[in-house]
């Protein structure tokens, strides 16, 4: 029983394992990825299965190479819609160029970025919309104290300064830099950025859109996205567009589709040769947390609806998931570590591996058993032994002996198969032996003459021969 505990042991802990893993439930993750294939709260599988059902299965297509490439493998008869959603990430000028020409020449392209790629729209907007500021100016204090004041009403748990540290990081990370110094600022010691004052942002953990469209408005309230997590709301730094900047574009005719309140622009078209670019900057809006909801559903099937193209190009290249509105990612730092942790099968294979090292330790590294040696089983010598004393007594010449044991093994034979008791001057055991072994009376009769024949006289060994191939016929035919 010692030796198989451990084997017990273990086979009752896999099996536990086993059906730990069966029963247990996936892990939500509420990391905002934007995958497209993502069922989670933050993908966008929702919306691109309706989009597969509006365009065909067929007609959409997914690219994960830059679009200067994807560009040349296009079909020009035939109208395409672009659509990229999620994370920013800095377009090259190859792929702005392709980007813009492929609108030019009939197709739509929707965006919806967090962090707005201002590399598509240098390339088309004015000076106007960019600002010198300095790194360390008065007004930046006092933008700071303010998103401190704001920021009072997060929860105590909550770590303030990791949250205003992150988004401070971000912010700067979004900026874009000329390689021209403003002369009036190079004669001053602080040191500063072309900032495009297009973009601003509101810190709150919900926002409410609308369309300026009559025919897409809602009058009464709008439609309202909130920042969750595990059921939870956080603050989230929406962005928007400034009106002022847009309406300063005149050459651009861009024409403003949506809007959260009076100059907060988060939707608007600009037409580019027989195409036009859509610009949204709520890319939330359209994750599968928001279209649970039927009145936000409603909202991206208006916004999509602008899109009048034949087949669909889904831009998944380079889609960063960083997540500036989790509180996992504003208060720690990603490791490879805790984005094995994140999956669910790289997750358990870790536990798998550390539980069979624990194994192994308890049960492997143990002394080993000195080396057994076979013992070999102890073998029946019973018929050598038999055939020993009967060679012994026949070279005794004791044939009378011989004959003695045989016929004493005979009656043991009747009386155990038979059930009948010979009895000496009572030869009625003849006739029933005969009925229920099939052997003739003559053949027992004869066995018996045998034996009182060896009784008088001395046997010979003609005699006992004889004697024995008597016995031996009854053997071999009896029932």
């Amino acid at each position: 029983m010692n030796q198989r505990a451990p084997i017990l042991l273990t086979g009752a802990l896999i099996v536990i394992v086993i059906i730990a893993l069966l029963l247990a439930r996936p892990e939500v993750s509420w990391i905002k990825t934007f995958h497209y294939k993502s069922k989670a709260p933050y993908g966008t599988g929702f919306i691109y299965t309706l989009l597969e059902q509006k365009y065909g299965e067929d007609n959409v297509k997914t690219s994960d190479q830059p679009f200067d490439l994807t560009h040349l493998k296009l079909d020009e008869e035939i109208t395409y819609d672009y659509i990229k959603i999620g994370r920013n990430r800095k377009s090259n000028e190859a792929e702005t160029t392709a980007l813009l020409a492929f609108v030019s020449k009939g197709n739509n392209a929707l965006m919806a970025l967090e962090d707005f790629d201002f590399s598509v729209l240098d390339s088309i907007i004015q000076e106007e919309c960019y600002v010198w500021k300095s790194y360390v100016s008065d007004e930046e204090d006092e933008l700071e104290t303010e998103v401190e004041e704001l920021f009072e009403e997060i929860p105590a748990d909550q770590d303030l300064q990791n949250i205003l540290d992150s988004l401070d990081q971000t912010y700067l990370d979004t900026i874009e830099t000329t390689d021209e110094w403003d002369e009036e600022s190079s004669d001053t010691d602080s040191v500063g950025y072309w900032a495009n004052k297009m973009v601003a942002e509101t810190f709150e953990s919900t926002i409410g859109l609308n369309f300026t469209d009559v025919e897409f408005c809602r009058e009464d309230s709008g439609y309202y996205f909130v920042n969750v997590v595990r059921l939870d709301t956080f603050f989230y730094r929406w962005q928007h567009f400034e009106m002022d900047c847009l309406n300063s574009l005149d050459s651009l005719r861009i024409r403003v589709l949506g809007e959260a309140d009076s100059n907060k622009v988060t939707f608007f078209e600009i037409p580019l040769g027989k195409g036009h670019l859509y610009i949204h900057s709520i890319p939330l809006a359209f994750t599968n947390v928001a279209l649970l909801d039927e009145n936000r559903l409603e909202y991206a099937e208006k916004t999509m609806s602008y899109l009048d193209g034949k087949k669909l190009i889904w831009d998944i290249y380079r889609n960063n998931s960083f997540d500036r509105g989790h509180p996992s990612d504003l208060n720690s730092s990603s490791t490879p570590l805790s984005y094995l942790l994140t999956e669910p099968a790289l997750k358990w294979t870790i536990y798998l591996i550390f539980f069979s090292a624990i194994l192994f330790v308890l049960f492997r590294a143990k002394r080993r058993q000195q080396y057994i040696p076979v013992i070999e089983p102890n073998v029946n010598t019973s018929i050598e032994y038999i055939e020993m004393m009967g060679q012994l007594y026949f070279e005794e010449k004791d044939h009378q002996f011989i004959a003695h044991q045989m016929w004493k093994r005979f009656l043991d034979y009747i009386r155990t198969h038979y059930y009948i008791v010979p009895k000496e001057g009572d030869i009625s055991w003849i006739k029933r032996v005969s009925e229920k072994s099939l052997v003739s009376e003559l053949k027992i009769i004869g066995i018996v003459r045998a034996y009182e024949k060896t009784k008088l006289t001395k046997v010979s060994e003609d005699e006992l021969i004889n004697f024995y191939d008597k016995l031996n016929y009854f053997y071999s035919n009896c029932n």
